[in-house]
C-alpha cells in the first residue's frame, strides 16, 4: 500500500513538473519571460508582506475608525431607501398623496444626510491615505538607499521606479476603498435582510445566487493572480527599457540604431499586448458566464415576485421594491468580487514592497557604530580579496598602506582592479576576505555617516542632476554660501564657464548634465568634492575627459590640496600622476611595482613599458 501511494505521489509530481514546463515555455514565447523572471511563489495572499506594509497605516488608525463610522452611518441611511420607496408607492396606490409627499420628503432628507456623511468620509480618507502614501514611499526610498550596490548591477531601473511609485499607490488605494467597499457590502446585506423579512424564499433565492457567483469567482481569482504577477514583471521591464531609451536618445541617433532599438521595443510591447489580451479574454468570458447566470436569476426572481403578488402575499408597493432593489442585494457579490480583486492587487503590491525591505531580495548595507572624530586619513588594505562573482576574483590577497595626507596613484591597464579599489574604500562594495582600515579602524565598524563624510569619490562619469548648477552643488552641503561655491568652482576651473551662461549658477544642466561637456561634468564633480572637503579624496579617472590646458589647471589645484588631504588617484595617463608621493602599478589585482615615478622607471618593467607606450602616442 505504501508503494502504491508513493507511485501516485511521483506521478503527481511528474504531472506538475510537465505542467510547469509547459507554462514556462508559454510564458517565454508569449510574454518574453524567462524562468528566472517569475519567482516560484504561491498565488495565495502573502499575509506577512501585508503585515509589514500595514504598520505604516497605524498612525492614522483614528482616521480609519472615523471613516468606518461614516461608512456604517451611510449604510444605515441607504437601507431606508426601499422602506420609503414602498411607502411612497403604497400611498399613491391608496390615493394618499399627502402621505406620498411626506415619505418623499423623508427620502430626500435620507439622501442628503448620506451625501453629507460621504463628504466627511472622503475628506478624512484623502488626508489619511495621502499622508500614509508619503511615509511609505519615503521609507521605501531610504531602504533603496541602503541596498547593496551589487543589487543595482543586476536589476533594471524600471523595477525600482515601479516599487517606489506604483506599488505604494496601489496599496493605499485599496486601503482607501476598502472601508467604502465594506459599507457597500453592509448596504447589500441590509437589502438581503429586507427581502428575508418580506419573504424567506426570496431571501434564500438571493443568498443562493450570491454563493454560486462567489464559488464561480474562485476560479477566476486563481488565474487572474498569476496573470497579474506576470503583468507586473512585464511592465517593470518595459518601464526600464523606456527609461534607458530616453536617456540614451542621443546615442541612438548618433549610432543610427533606432530600427534595432525600435524592434526590441516593439517586441516588448507585443508581450504587454499578449498579457493584456489574455487577461481581457478571460475576464470577458467570465463576465459572459456571470451575465448569463444573472439573467436566469432575474427571470426566476421576477417570476417569484409575480407568483407572490398573485397569491396576495406581497403588495404592489412591495413588488415595485422587488424590481427596483433586487439588484442592490445582488451587488453584494459584485462588492465582494471587487474587494477580492483589489485585495489581490494590493497583496501583490505589498509583496513587492516587502521585498525591498527584505534582506534576501534586496540585501542591505551593514555599518558599525564607531566614529572617527578627528580623521587623519590613513588607509590600509590587509589581505583583501574581492570578486564581483565567485569565479573571477578581481583582487586577491591585496595589501597596501596609504599614509595620511599623501597622494597615491593607482596605474595599470584597464580591468585590473584599480577602480574596484576606489569602490571598496567607501564600502560601495564589501570585501570577500581581508579588511580595509581608516586610521586603524575597520571600515565595517564605522557608522555610515562617519565613513562617507570622511571619503569623497570623484568618478570617471559623474552623475549630474537635472536641476541648476547651484542645486547640484548644494546637494553636497545644504548651507553652502555663495563665497564657498564660487571658490570651489574657481579651483575646479569651471567658474568662468558657469558665468558665461546667461543664468550663471542658476542654469539648468539637463538630465545627467546633457548641456555640459564631459570635461565640464568632471570639473563640476571636482567642485562638489572640494565643497564637501573630506579628509580622503578618491579620483577615479577624474581628469580623463579634460583637455591638456584644463588638466594642467586641475593638476595645479590638486597640487594645492596636497599635504592637507589623503588623495588616491586612478589614472589612465601617467603624465597626470608623475608628481604623486607614491605610484602603485597593478596587474591582475596585484601590486607589481611601487614607488615614485623615477623609481618605477628603474625597477618596474610593466611601468616602464606603459610609460614608453604613452610617450610614443
Amino acid at each position: 500500500m505504501k508503494n502504491i501511494f508513493k507511485s501516485i505521489s511521483q506521478m503527481n509530481e511528474k504531472r506538475k513538473s510537465k505542467t510547469l514546463e509547459k507554462e514556462q515555455k508559454r510564458d517565454f514565447e508569449r510574454y518574453g519571460l524567462a524562468v528566472t523572471d517569475v519567482k516560484k511563489k504561491s498565488t495565495k495572499t502573502n499575509w506577512k508582506a501585508l503585515g509589514k506594509c500595514m504598520k505604516f497605516f497605524k498612525p492614522y488608525t483614528w482616521a480609519f475608525v472615523i471613516m468606518a463610522i461614516c461608512a456604517l452611518l451611510t449604510a444605515g441611511i441607504v437601507i431606508l431607501y426601499p422602506v420609503f420607496t414602498e411607502k411612497i408607492v403604497t400611498s399613491v396606490t391608496e390615493l394618499n398623496y399627502m402621505g406620498a409627499v411626506k415619505f418623499a420628503v423623508f427620502y430626500l432628507i435620507a439622501m442628503l444626510a448620506a451625501r453629507v456623511v460621504l463628504l466627511a468620509w472622503y475628506l478624512i480618507a484623502t488626508q489619511a491615505v495621502n499622508r500614509t502614501l508619503k511615509n511609505l514611499r519615503s521609507h521605501i526610498m531610504f531602504d533603496v538607499f541602503r541596498t547593496k550596490s551589487k543589487k543595482f548591477d543586476l536589476i533594471n531601473s524600471g523595477e525600482i521606479v515601479a516599487r517606489v511609485n506604483n506599488d505604494p499607490t496601489g496599496l493605499s488605494r485599496f486601503i482607501q476603498s476598502l472601508i467604502e467597499r465594506l459599507a457597500e457590502v453592509l448596504k447589500s446585506i441590509g437589502f438581503i435582510a429586507f427581502f428575508f423579512i418580506i419573504n424567506v424564499w426570496v431571501g434564500f433565492l438571493i443568498l443562493f445566487t450570491i454563493i454560486a457567483f462567489t464559488l464561480l469567482d474562485n476560479i477566476r481569482q486563481k488565474y487572474m493572480q498569476k496573470i497579474r504577477r506576470k503583468e507586473k514583471i512585464i511592465s517593470d521591464k518595459n518601464m526600464g527599457m523606456v527609461s534607458e531609451v530616453v536617456r540614451s536618445m542621443r546615442d541612438v541617433k548618433a549610432l543610427n540604431i533606432k530600427d534595432n532599438i525600435g524592434k526590441n521595443y516593439e517586441e516588448n510591447i507585443e508581450h504587454i499586448k499578449n498579457a493584456s489580451i489574455d487577461r481581457a479574454t478571460f475576464s470577458n468570458l467570465f463576465v459572459f458566464m456571470n451575465n448569463s447566470f444573472l439573467s436566469i436569476f432575474k427571470f426566476a426572481f421576477i417570476s417569484l415576485g409575480i407568483l407572490l403578488l398573485c397569491q396576495n402575499t406581497i403588495t404592489v408597493g412591495m413588488f415595485v421594491v422587488f424590481i427596483m432593489y433586487h439588484n442592490n442585494a445582488l451587488l453584494l457579490f459584485t462588492h465582494i468580487q471587487n474587494i477580492r480583486d483589489e485585495f489581490r492587487d494590493a497583496s501583490l503590491s505589498a509583496e513587492r514592497i516587502a521585498e525591498v525591505f527584505d534582506e534576501e531580495d534586496y540585501p542591505k548595507e551593514k555599518f558599525g557604530r564607531r566614529k572617527i572624530k578627528n580623521p587623519q586619513g590613513e588607509i590600509r588594505f590587509e589581505n583583501v580579496t574581492f570578486a564581483y562573482n565567485e569565479n573571477a576574483p578581481v583582487l586577491e590577497d591585496f595589501s597596501l598602506t596609504i599614509p595620511a595626507n599623501k597622494t597615491v596613484a593607482f596605474v595599470g591597464k584597464s580591468g585590473h582592479g584599480k577602480s574596484t579599489l576606489i569602490s571598496l574604500i567607501p564600502k560601495l562594495y564589501e570585501v570577500n576576505k581581508g579588511k580595509i582600515l581608516i586610521d586603524g579602524i575597520d571600515i565595517t565598524k564605522l557608522q555610515e555617516s562617519s565613513l562617507r563624510d570622511i571619503v569623497t569619490v570623484v568618478p570617471q562619469a559623474p552623475y549630474i542632476y537635472n536641476t541648476t548648477i547651484r542645486e547640484n552643488l548644494r546637494f553636497v552641503k545644504n548651507d553652502l554660501t555663495d563665497e564657498e561655491m564660487v571658490s570651489a568652482c574657481k579651483i575646479a576651473q569651471i567658474h568662468d564657464f558657469i558665468m558665461s551662461k546667461p543664468e550663471g549658477y542658476d542654469s539648468i544642466v539637463g538630465e545627467n548634465g546633457v548641456i555640459l561637456s564631459g570635461g565640464q561634468k568632471q570639473r563640476l564633480a571636482i567642485a562638489r568634492a572640494l565643497i564637501k572637503n573630506s579628509k580622503i579624496i578618491l579620483l577615479d579617472e577624474a581628469t580623463s575627459a579634460l583637455d591638456n590646458e584644463s588638466q594642467a589647471k586641475i593638476q595645479k589645484s590638486l597640487d594645492n590640496l596636497a599635504g592637507k588631504h589623503t588623495m588616491v588617484i586612478v589614472a589612465h595617463r601617467l603624465s597626470t600622476v608623475m608628481n604623486a608621493d607614491q605610484i602603485v602599478m597593478i596587474e591582475n589585482g596585484k601590486i607589481v611595482g611601487q614607488g615614485t615615478h623615477k623609481e618605477l622607471l628603474k625597477t618596474c618593467k610593466p611601468y616602464f613599458d606603459l610609460y614608453n607606450q604613452e610617450e610614443a602616442e
